[in-house]
């Protein structure tokens, strides 16, 4: 008798696995759209606005999750109950962003995404606290920047830091041993 399977993706959002660009929701009373720009997101904002009419609040254009993150707690201090946010990028600066969200006092429901792409992929490493970005799917692998160990790229993301769990991918493995098909990448 075999073990049964462990739950998948269980915290991992599925706009991570695949692009998707949610409704907006139509009992907000205002709307904050911000807009990590990429190819497509300029198309899924306007989709948005015009879905909303009057109800955008403002919309605010970065180029990457960082200057992105300032202009939302910006944009959150000067908004009332009843506000929503979307959010239009790649998946990696969507996470970033909704865990700012979630850290400024919103919750899940208010915060909707338009996810244009998802090749990369915020890894942080169990070992050494180090966040890695790179191409990578889900169990697939990446090179840790902080301590150079392997990492296994677990389906499991962090809410409020906007990472995927990285971990040693040979860390179960007895001392020198290593998976087979992790030293066939490595001597490739």
């Amino acid at each position: 008798m075999s073990a049964p399977a462990p739950p998948q993706w269980t915290s991992v959002p599925g706009w991570t696995r695949a692009p998707v660009i949610e409704d907006v929701d139509p009992a907000g009373a205002a709307h904050v759209v911000l807009e990590v720009v990429a190819p497509g997101t300029a198309a899924v904002v306007a989709r948005w606005c015009a879905a909303l009419d009057e109800r955008v609040l403002a919309v605010h254009r970065a180029p990457d999750a960082e200057p992105a993150a300032g202009l939302l707690a910006d944009a959150m201090a000067a908004t009332h109950v009843g506000v929503r946010l979307l959010l239009a990028g790649e998946a990696e600066a969507c996470l970033v962003l909704r865990a700012a969200a979630l850290r400024l006092g919103l919750v899940e429901e208010e915060v909707r995404v338009g996810v244009v792409a998802v090749s990369r992929r915020r890894v942080r490493c169990a070992h050494c606290a180090a966040t890695t970005t790179a191409a990578a799917d889900l169990d697939g692998t990446v090179g840790c920047v902080g301590c150079g160990r392997e990492l296994l790229v677990y389906p499991h993301v962090s809410r409020l830091q906007g990472t995927h769990l990285g971990f040693q991918v040979d860390a179960e493995l007895p001392d020198g041993q290593v998976l087979p098909e992790v030293a066939e990448e490595v001597s490739a």
